[in-house]
């Protein structure tokens, strides 16, 4: 993973490639049409020292079903320990003149302790890549 992005305003903070990319890798191969498929996961946090933090969990390889695709990605919202509410369901947010579809929806998790947390996830896919973006 780059150690910054968003032209060096984000730093990365945790590569967690080794373990939650290959636990997408095994998840990915078995059960969906995708074959030599890589996980990739980070987190990077603003380099003016803002709160926030910028999670990117992207797969390269082969995939079939595009559509399909985009919308698993934005369905496995990563809700184990927390509730996670779809605020604004998905819409296209394709940039004009792209090829690669865009979609975005905005999200609500609530923990235990009642704290919540509001944001937007956006994901694309294409025939060898896919990234999701919290």
């Amino acid at each position: 993973m780059p150690r910054a992005v968003l032209d060096g305003d984000d730093e990365l903070t945790r590569d967690e490639s080794a373990t939650l990319g290959r636990a997408m890798k095994r998840s990915w191969s078995r059960s969906w049409d995708a074959e030599a498929v890589h996980g990739l996961v980070a987190r990077y946090r603003p380099v003016s020292g803002d709160r926030g933090e910028l999670t990117v969990a992207a797969m390269y390889g082969r995939f079939r079903g595009i559509a399909g695709v985009r919308a698993r990605v934005l369905a496995d919202n990563g809700a184990r320990a927390t509730q996670v509410k779809v605020l604004v369901p998905p819409q296209d947010v394709t940039p004009s003149g792209s090829r690669v579809r865009v979609d975005c929806e905005v999200l609500t998790r609530t923990w235990a302790d009642g704290a919540k947390l509001t944001y937007p996830v956006c994901v694309w896919a294409d025939g060898n890549t896919w990234a999701r973006v919290a």
